[in-house]
């Protein structure tokens, strides 16, 4: 079984594994709190053949084992998830394309500019020089299925705690439902664990009622009311 805490907030719901390629697969225990204690695992023996109390071996800096509920496949060699690189921008583009609300704002239906497209690479050049700004992508043998930005910002509320920004999640329309949302946002978690961060954080369109729940599934709570103004 599987538990995460998501800030101080409190616990999200257990994910349990039950069947995998191969019959049976390994059960672990997580936990995680607001202090970055070190994750304790215990595995139940499996197909595998692993040994109750052996260690996952997957780096967490990384990659993140993936886990599904129910019937869903748990794989844990081909995901990476990673810093985006050049070459991944191209594809980064295409799923945020990938998305009604991005379209009905006119994103990825016409040929980019030229100006706008020396904008998008000039983002991204600020972006990779930036330490407090991490372009992450999921890659599958080479795909990228799946992206988000984290953004680590420092300040004096909440006695000088570091927190991060999760913006422009998307996950490619074929694996919507598979698992890899919750891989990649514990995966990103992580990230602000060990960048010290006390606080994770995220606007989500108020028409977006399934990533509403997805996210509430996760532990964050809407708190605060998100406001935005076009400049």
């Amino acid at each position: 079984m599987f538990g995460l805490w998501v800030g101080c907030g409190g616990e999200a719901p257990m994910f349990g594994l039950q069947e995998g390629r191969g019959g049976e697969v390994p059960m672990f225990v997580l936990r995680e709190g607001c202090g970055g204690e070190v994750p304790a695992g215990e595995l139940r023996r499996g197909a595998c053949g692993r040994a109750a109390g052996a260690r996952c071996r997957v780096r967490a800096a990384e990659r993140w084992p993936r886990w599904g509920v129910g019937d869903r496949l748990c794989e844990t060699a081909a995901m990476e998830f990673r810093t985006a690189t050049r070459l991944d921008v191209p594809a980064v583009l295409q799923l945020l394309a990938d998305d009604d609300i991005s379209r009905a704002r006119g994103f990825g239906n016409a040929p980019v500019a030229e100006d706008v497209d020396a904008a998008i690479w000039a983002a991204f050049e600020e972006i990779d020089a930036d330490p407090n700004n991490e372009l992450i992508v999921a890659d599958d043998k080479g795909e990228v299925v799946a992206t988000c930005q984290l953004t680590f910002t420092p300040g004096l509320s909440r006695l000088g705690a570091r927190r991060m920004t999760i913006e422009a999640v998307r996950v490619r329309g074929d694996r919507r439902g598979s698992g890899l949302g919750s891989d990649f946002m514990a995966y990103a978690l992580n990230r602000a664990r060990e960048r010290g961060c006390r606080i994770a954080q995220l606007t989500t369109d108020k028409r977006r009622d399934d990533a509403h729940r997805f996210y509430e599934r996760l532990g964050f709570v809407a708190s605060h009311e998100g406001m935005k103004l076009a400049l």
